[in-house]
């Protein structure tokens, strides 16, 4: 192969630019440690680590991370292959910041491959934005060189040396017990990846930011010096993100509702009675307007607490919360949100909560075309699902006419409707 340019250079390695003898162009990294990281390591346990870094990149799906082609990890020649992505998030931020264009898309691919590598077990542990190279269409995550499951044997390093992860990017904990952090140090990185989006001014590193706005609350949350302190997962800086992202409405919400909206931060202090009332407001004098006022921000804690208070009137408000999606249309990146918020009503214990939440799931990845979307939807929908529940689900594919919905969710993600239980694939199967 002939080496066309020198891409990048990390700690453990460089990236260069490379010809195949068949005329491709594709990304190489080689095994070319640092002298700070060859002082602090062995040379054969990073030898090793180069090693666990391809092994973890290739059993990665490629749907959210960047596949390996083509490597050797014999001798002392050691590198693997990538396909040559487009562009970085580092030049994406830049240009966005430029333009004046949201970054509500870009993170949704981003958030989605994080949430799938901390659902493996991996903390990525060097998340920034040139790590984030932009593939097929979706941004996905590179670099595994220090990926770990938390409590591995990492070698513990000096707290001086800061070639082990970027430091403008590394929570504070990084410093103290490198091999001990959890995912919430990948949480701090992306309250920096934010403040390099929203405020564009350097970091003193280790450190809590911020910026104007309600965004820098975020980013304050994100990088807040304790861990524990910071959101305690993915889901959780979605659903925070992309509900201050969220588009407007064109018409201003009536004071009620309001008035409702305000109330919902202090749910847990709520009597029944105070719940009656809003689910009475909810079901019957609410305008378009005044449910999208109030349920912009009806996330999983709220929905809990208002079950907490009573259970059947908030089942009342979680079937209103479905049927709410359908009619509407929303942001996105926003739908990402949603579905987990329809997720957490499909695990009720109420058959009619987990009818309107598997509809809303089908008909919001539909009409949205969102491929995330719509693996919740074959997750929760495939052979494991309760059978009373698919009985009822063969019924409503038929009195919702959510056919088209099921169908298009399934092939939208390459799928057949067998991969549907199977009483809802005979369901699908019989409309003429």
């Amino acid at each position: 192969m002939r080496i066309i340019r020198i891409i990048d250079r990390g700690g453990f390695g460089r990236v260069e630019e490379v010809e195949l003898a068949n005329g491709v162009i594709v990304a190489r990294k080689v095994f070319d440690p640092s002298p700070d990281i060859l002082r602090a390591c062995p040379l054969e346990k990073l030898k090793g680590r180069f090693k666990r870094e391809i092994r973890v990149q290739s059993a990665l799906p490629h749907d959210f991370f960047i596949p390996i082609l083509n490597f050797n990890l014999q001798g002392e020649d050691l590198w693997y292959s990538m396909p040559l992505c487009e562009r970085n998030y580092q030049t994406q931020i830049a240009e966005d910041r430029t333009n004046n264009v949201s970054p509500k898309e870009s993170f949704a691919d981003i958030l989605n491959a994080l949430e799938e590598l901390h659902s493996c077990g991996f903390v990525h542990r060097d998340l920034n934005p040139r790590n984030i190279l932009f593939h097929e269409g979706k941004w996905k995550l590179s670099d595994f060189g220090l990926v770990s499951p938390p409590g591995d044997e990492t070698t513990t390093l000096t707290s001086t040396l800061a070639a082990w992860g970027t430091q403008f990017y590394c929570a504070p904990e990084q410093l103290q017990d490198f091999k001990g952090v959890n995912h919430l140090a990948d949480i701090y990185a992306l309250g920096c990846i934010l403040h390099d989006f929203f405020a564009g001014t350097t970091r003193v590193p280790y450190s809590q930011h911020t910026t104007e706005g309600p965004i820098g609350l975020l980013i304050e949350k994100c990088t807040d010096v304790r861990p524990e302190r910071r959101p305690k997962n993915i889901s959780a800086v979605r659903a925070a993100l992309f509900t201050l992202l969220a588009e407007p409405m064109d018409f201003p919400p009536s004071i009620e509702s309001s008035e409702w909206a305000t109330n919902l931060e202090n749910v847990g202090d709520w009597t029944v009675l105070q719940l009656h009332d809003f689910a009475k407001f909810i079901t019957t004098s609410a305008t378009t307007e005044d449910l999208w006022n109030v349920f912009i921000s009806l996330d999983e804690e709220i929905l809990q607490a208002l079950i907490d208070v009573d259970l059947g009137y908030a089942e009342t408000i979680a079937i209103e919360y479905c049927e709410w999606i359908v009619r509407s249309v929303f942001d996105f990146a926003f739908c990402d949100v949603l579905v987990h918020r329809l997720l957490f009503i499909f695990r009720l214990d109420s058959l009619d909560c987990k009818a309107k939440s598997i509809l809303a799931i089908a008909h919001l990845g539909k009409t949205h075309h969102r491929w995330y979307v719509m693996r919740q939807l074959m997750k929760i929908c495939d052979s494991n699902l309760d059978i009373n529940v698919a009985k009822r689900m063969a019924i409503e594919i038929q009195v919702s006419d959510a056919y088209w919905d099921f169908i298009d969710s399934g092939t939208g993600i390459q799928l057949k409707i067998d991969n549907f239980h199977p009483i809802i694939t005979s369901a699908l199967r019989e409309r003429p």
